[in-house]
Parts: C-alpha cells; sequence; structure tokens
C-alpha cells in the first residue's frame, strides 16, 4: 500500500449512508487502486502488504479498480 485517501460518506443504493476511500497498490508489475468500504479503511495501513482473496476488479471513470467484495483482505507480515 503506497497510498491511502481519506475517508468519503456517501448514499447506499439500499439506503443509509456507507464511508469509502481509496488505497494504491504497487508492486513490480504496476499500480492498482483498491476500494474500501467502511472499517476496511481502518485496517489497511500505508506500508503494509495485504493479499486479496476472491476480489474483483472494474472500471470507475475509466480508471481500473480492485474491489474486495465478499473475498477477504488480509493483511501480511
Amino acid at each position: 500500500v503506497t497510498e491511502k485517501s481519506y475517508p468519503r460518506a456517501v448514499r447506499s443504493k439500499r439506503g443509509g449512508e456507507l464511508t469509502v476511500s481509496n488505497a494504491a497498490l504497487e508492486d513490480a508489475t504496476g499500480r492498482v487502486v483498491m476500494v474500501l468500504w467502511d472499517k476496511q479503511f481502518e485496517t489497511v495501513k500505508v506500508g503494509a502488504r495485504l493479499r486479496v482473496e476472491k476480489g474483483y476488479t472494474n472500471a470507475y471513470g475509466g480508471v481500473k479498480q480492485l474491489n474486495i467484495g465478499y473475498g477477504r483482505l488480509i493483511t501480511l507480515i
């Protein structure tokens, strides 16, 4: 994780409010933006090494994004 944006409030399609932010992930192959929802923001720290299991990618505003969805986000040591 090379950087992380501040969380912002968004309205859920089902009603209510959620928080969302982005984290930039980089390795030797390139860079991708990961979307962090609610408590994921608190668990992801700049400088951390992560593993994402059963995540998926999509594009928003022409930018590729990695989403955890119903997958798992694991912080590595």
